[in-house]
């Protein structure tokens, strides 16, 4: 999301807003954007644990 070549966590946070305002056709839902947070903040700790060699 911000062009930097790496995906971290606020990358995801961001998607989560941007699926938002998506979903709602211009106008902020908070609630909506709690949920939508919620599943890009699950998938990025899914990612993190699939990337971790350290196991």
């Amino acid at each position: 999301i911000d062009s930097n070549g790496v995906l971290d966590q606020h990358d995801f946070e961001c998607m989560a807003l941007k699926m938002t305002l998506i979903e709602g056709k211009g106008d902020f839902n908070y609630n909506r954007y709690q949920e939508n947070l919620h599943i890009m903040l699950s998938l990025w700790e899914e990612i993190a644990e699939l990337a971790d060699f350290n196991k």
